[in-house]
């Protein structure tokens, strides 16, 4: 177990940082909700959680980043700090899947209505969906997946009692709605999370240390999207 750790999400919607603190009865946490900015957010941020837990950087004894999929940018906002940080402070960092991380926020939440599955799908700012499915005990159903809404809805019949969470709900509800014959038989729960809980997660991170991904990468489900220049480069006259 990492005494004193510091959670940090920037995969999602914003900047989400969470503290453990030893001996201290409750965690801490602050969250931005922003598209842009994080990297001139996150330290400052950082600065005012720690103090808040009355810690300083030198009392850590651990970092936890969140490594996808979700935003390319915010991703690598995020690894770098707890790299660099990690580094100096000469301790280890370690990772989580930011699926992982929604299916432990959406089990905090909703538990008391024993859910079987949690569904959880994450924004792709495209017509497919990031998607993984984890049962009551936070177990993975499967490999997480890329997917358009027909494998989507093939793959959410065939769970029963399932609360499908994530920052793409909201979207995939009003696609469900818009197009006939698109309807679940199962009809799962649906409950849109643009973010995980990082007070929470904090504390289980804390708790589950020696669990946690050793190999800290960003984690993607596909490439990202560039786009080759319409015109060859010009050539400088020597």
């Amino acid at each position: 177990m990492s005494t004193n750790l510091l959670f940090i999400d920037t995969a999602l919607n914003g900047v989400s940082l969470g503290v453990h603190a030893s001996g201290q009865s409750e965690s801490f946490s602050t969250y931005y909700e922003t598209v842009r900015g994080q990297a001139e957010r996150i330290v400052p941020m950082i600065n005012d959680v720690l103090a808040e837990a009355n810690l300083s950087y030198q009392d850590l004894s651990g970092i936890v980043s969140t490594l996808g999929p979700g935003s390319f940018t915010g991703l690598r906002i995020g690894l770098s700090v707890a790299k660099s940080l990690a580094l100096a402070l000469d301790i280890e960092v370690k990772g989580i899947s930011t699926f992982k991380a929604l299916a432990q926020t959406a089990h905090a939440f909703y538990h008391e209505k024993e859910y079987k599955y949690y569904a959880i799908l994450i924004e792709t700012k495209r017509s497919d969906y990031y998607m993984q499915v984890f049962d009551n005990a936070l177990n993975p159903c499967a490999a997480a997946t890329s997917c358009e809404l027909p494998k989507l809805i093939e793959t959410l019949e065939a769970y029963e009692k399932c609360l499908v969470v994530g920052d793409a709900v909201d979207r995939l509800q009003k696609t469900l709605q818009a197009q006939a014959g698109a309807d679940l038989v199962n009809d799962p729960d649906f409950q849109e999370l643009k973010g995980v809980n990082p007070k929470q997660l904090a504390a289980f991170c804390a708790d589950q240390w020696s669990q946690l991904e050793s190999h800290v990468e960003p984690y993607y489900l596909r490439p990202a999207d560039v786009s080759m220049p319409k015109q060859a480069p010009r050539k400088v006259a020597k």
